[in-house]
């Protein structure tokens, strides 16, 4: 054991600043709850996929799942096999994409006839307009 002469100072940093890193969900194993955010390091300017486990998501406002695509941010932490993303927080999450299902107003063979009606049909009111305006 060491002793500490009384004019010497000790100092710990106990104030050690964290960069907070933003990224997405690119993979996610449900069963075995881990995946992995790509994410952009501006240091060595390369995207970069980074590993996280469901147990370091802090907050989601989008219970109970996570899903490929969401939009979180993140702390790097190291980890026994390298570097992983702690103290998630999910912020974000698309609008999936829906398919534009064929509807009854959406047959191409009505949609011509429609159009040819309509031109008719406004046709006949220029006409009309016109004629009253003489």
């Amino acid at each position: 054991m060491s002793q500490i002469e009384s004019n010497e100072t000790v100092t710990t940093n106990t104030n050690e600043t964290s960069k907070i890193h933003k990224g997405t969900i690119v993979k996610f194993f449900h069963k075995r709850n881990f995946g992995f955010i790509k994410f952009f390091n501006i240091q060595t300017k390369e995207k970069k996929e980074i590993f996280f486990h469901k147990t370091n998501i802090m907050k989601t406002n989008f219970m109970p799942t996570v899903k490929i695509g969401d939009k979180c941010q993140f702390e790097i932490s190291s980890g026994t096999k390298g570097d992983v993303a702690s103290k998630i927080i999910i912020i974000y999450r698309p609008i999936p994409r829906t398919q534009k299902l064929a509807t009854p107003n959406n047959i191409p063979e009505q949609n011509t006839s429609h159009a040819a009606l309509f031109t008719q049909t406004m046709l006949e009111f220029f006409r009309m307009a016109t004629a009253f305006n003489r």
